[in-house]
């Protein structure tokens, strides 16, 4: 789902959003607790349609409850059983808010940041939907750990991501860095991916 100034900026929107979305969930398909490359969480999301939103610029949270609204006709018609997310792909130019998460209704909203981050971006708010919480400060015990939920500031210089190189030179949250997660998160979304997973998935139980 993309509003008509992320459309506007990006022509090859569709191709864009769909790559994002696929680099934001890889981690989370291939990550494997045996290292046997078998998928762990086995979360993988795919595009399945393509809406065009007509967004009004406004605060991050009215234009989630926007993204909700709006995409609410379309999901409607599709078939009960796929357990679907939206991500609606705005470009309003905000400088603080990256991207919001409301989890019943299981919409993202977001802006593209940078190449090197987008896909931590997108990680992180799929998290949330398997209920992972922030790490906002010190009086959260995983603030310091090598987690995507942490706020903890880290200091980067060049940044390589699939072959590209981008020299940053400031502090950015360790949400934009890692794709790991600390032991509480792990083991959070273990258990919650039968969320957007088939029935099959609904025994498993965290291997010890």
């Amino acid at each position: 789902m993309a509003d008509q100034y992320f459309r506007a900026n990006h022509p090859d929107w569709k191709e864009l959003t769909e790559l994002t979305i696929e680099r934001g969930d890889d981690e989370l398909y291939r990550k494997s607790l045996n290292g046997d490359g078998a998928p762990y969480f086995d979360i993988d999301f795919e595009a399945w349609e393509f809406i065009e939103w007509e967004s009004n610029l406004g605060l991050p949270d009215d234009m989630l409850d926007e993204a909700i609204n709006e995409s609410w006709a379309e999901r409607t018609k599709w078939s009960p059983y796929q357990r679907t997310v939206v991500v609606a792909f705005t470009d309003p130019g905000w400088k603080i808010t990256i991207a919001l998460t409301d989890i019943p209704a299981a919409v993202i909203i977001v802006r593209l940041y940078a190449y090197w981050a987008d896909d931590n971006v997108l990680m992180h708010e799929f998290s949330h939907l398997f209920f992972a919480h922030d790490h906002l400060n010190n009086t959260d015990p995983h603030y310091h750990d090598d987690c995507i939920m942490s706020y903890e500031p880290v200091w980067l210089g060049f940044v390589f991501e699939d072959g590209g190189v981008w020299w940053v030179g400031h502090e950015e949250s360790r949400a934009l860095v890692t794709k790991n997660y600390c032991s509480l998160c792990h083991y959070t979304v273990y258990l919650n991916a039968i969320r957007f997973n088939p029935p099959s998935m609904h025994n498993r139980r965290y291997p010890t």
